[in-house]
This record gives structure tokens, sequence and C-alpha cells, in this order.
């Protein structure tokens, strides 16, 4: 056997050993566990239905690396290197996709606008609320002025009653039936 070839070999398994330690030392759960918090995030600061579906996918893509990243671990042979490195592009070829379309949501939802707006419509609630507040102390007011009001034509009508006459003799200094005193034990 010539020595070339074996050297050529010798080469090829050093190179191989070199590579899989390389590939050996990428932490792929640490960067799933990265984007799925990336991702978690942005949801929370943006509830956009558009920005929802978006980011829906692109935690189907987190748990795709995440999934990957297990699969690489139980199987490092070069075969299934090759598929893992192309779908592993691909899922980064998505995600670059997603947080295009998740920008471009973001950019078209104009949340200053929309923020504004909100403060503007808090603002002219709490001017509502407080006229509100106005008005049912003037009308607590008129309800008691329209209870006296009741009060005395009450008494006018009940000494209508008691005395037809009063309307065109005026008041009478003193009654004219005497009230009945009560009797004495």
């Amino acid at each position: 056997m010539p020595s070339v070839e074996s050297a050529s070999i010798s080469a090829v398994i050093a190179a191989s050993q070199k590579t899989m330690a390389n590939i050996g030392k990428i932490d792929f759960e640490r960067l799933a566990g990265k984007v799925d918090n990336f991702l978690d995030s942005a949801n929370s600061l943006l509830g956009d239905k558009r920005v929802g579906k978006t980011l829906d996918r692109a935690v189907e893509i987190a748990d795709n690396v995440k999934e990957l990243s297990d699969t690489l671990k139980a199987e490092l042979n070069r075969e299934n290197i090759k598929k893992l490195s192309d779908q592993v592009q691909t899922t980064f070829n998505n995600l670059n996709s997603t947080l295009t379309q998740l920008r471009d949501s973001a950019n078209g939802a104009n949340i200053p606008e929309t923020s504004a707006k909100a403060r503007d419509l808090m603002e002219s609630a709490d001017r509502l609320v407080k006229k509100a507040e106005s008005l049912r102390g003037e009308l607590s007011e008129s309800v008691a002025k329209l209870n006296a009001t009741l009060d005395s034509a009450r008494l006018l009508f009940d000494l209508l009653e008691k005395d037809p006459d009063s309307v065109i003799r005026g008041k009478v200094a003193r009654p004219i039936v005497e009230p009945e005193k009560p009797l004495e034990k």
C-alpha cells in the first residue's frame, strides 16, 4: 500500500474529527432558548393580530430549531449532519422572512399615533367624568329645590282644602275653627 493514500485518509479523518468537534461545540439548545426569549418579548410588546400570527410562526420556527438541536445530539453522522445543516439553513431563512414580516407589520401599526389617540381619549373621558360630577351636584341642588317647592305647594293645597275662601280673603290671622282641645283627665 502506498503511504500517500494513508496520509490522505488520515488527513480526511483528522478533518472530519475536527469538523465533528466544531459542530459539537455549537450550543443549539442555548441558541433555541435565546430565540424563544426574543420571540416571547416581541409577542408581549405587539398585540396586533398580524404580528401575533407572525410571532406564532416564529415560535414554531424556534421549536424546530430546538428539535433540530436534540436530533443533532442524538445522531451525529455525516448524512444526518448534511440533512441537519440544510434544515437549519431553511429554518434561519424562514426566521429572517418572519422577522422581516414582523418589522413590516410593526411599521404599519402606527404605534406612536395609536398611543397618542389613546391618551387623547383618556383625557376626554376624564373631562367628561368631571363634568358629569359637576352636573350631578347641580342636579342634586335642583331636586332639593323642587322638593321644597312641592312641600310649599302641598301646604297651599292643604290650606285651600280646609279653607277654600282663603283665596278670596287672604291669610287669616287666627283660624276660623279652633282646633279641638284634648279632654283632660
